[in-house]
């Protein structure tokens, strides 16, 4: 990954991966588990047909719980959820974080399409109070989506996702593309997109810098883009 470190090492990150595949964690997984109603109160942040439907807190019930739920949860039931992967790692990535008598999400692992996993900061919604770092590195949002469904997804050979964060533009991009370079300003935020490339088996070039700095005198046949487009405190007051 371009020198790039990830949040996990490598043997980190396969592990964590057979954990996700293991206990069947993507959406497709989610939502057979769920059913259609508990599904779409998740999508109206509704968690309570989820929670009900998950209180046997089997890996998949636990991560679930965990991540999407927004719970804290008993450490065995984590533990055993995310193994292979040690629960040392998973602490020392940020994964997980003690809270109270159990442990909950320290960032957000989002089951993203049909096999992709997109790694980003737990957004400010689940930590009421809480002010945002600096490097806050967004998930997946309205305007992800709006850009990759305006992208022309016809065939190239090189693409540029400018301003990656957690690189969802790069995962669509990666479909398409023979060779996908993405640049961020921030290095953590380069960190959470080596790691979401990993967990899916990609391989980037990751670049840091300002704005197109760091591709300077480069040509690509793609280049996208969903940079930060309100400026100010983290605050949802205005859009």
């Amino acid at each position: 990954m371009d020198g790039h470190d990830m949040l996990l090492s490598p043997a980190g990150v396969d592990a964590l991966r057979t954990a996700l595949t293991r206990a069947g964690y993507t959406s497709d997984g989610i939502a057979a588990r769920l059913g259609p109603q508990a599904t779409a109160g998740v999508a109206r942040t509704d968690f309570r047909a989820a929670l009900r439907a998950t209180e046997d807190r089997d890996p998949l019930g636990t991560l679930i719980r965990l991540f999407v739920g927004e719970q804290v949860e008993p450490e065995e039931a984590v533990a055993a959820a995310l193994a292979p992967l040690p629960l040392a790692d998973a602490f020392a990535a940020g994964l997980v974080e003690r809270y109270g008598d159990g442990l909950r999400m320290g960032l957000d692992l989002e089951p993203y399409g049909s096999d992709w996993w997109v790694l980003s900061d737990v957004p400010a919604s689940a930590r009421p109070g809480r002010p945002l770092p600096a490097e806050h590195v967004l998930g997946i949002g309205g305007a992800t989506q709006t850009l990759v469904g305006a992208t022309v997804r016809r065939p190239v050979e090189s693409a540029l996702d400018l301003g990656t964060g957690s690189g969802v533009q790069a995962l669509h991009l990666s479909t398409h593309a023979r060779r996908v370079t993405a640049t961020d300003l921030s290095e953590r935020a380069l960190r959470f997109a080596a790691t979401t490339a990993a967990l899916n088996g990609q391989d980037w070039e990751l670049l840091r810098g300002d704005l197109v700095a760091p591709v300077a005198g480069r040509r690509f046949d793609l280049v996208v883009s969903n940079p930060p487009f309100v400026v100010g405190p983290g605050t949802t007051t205005h859009v």
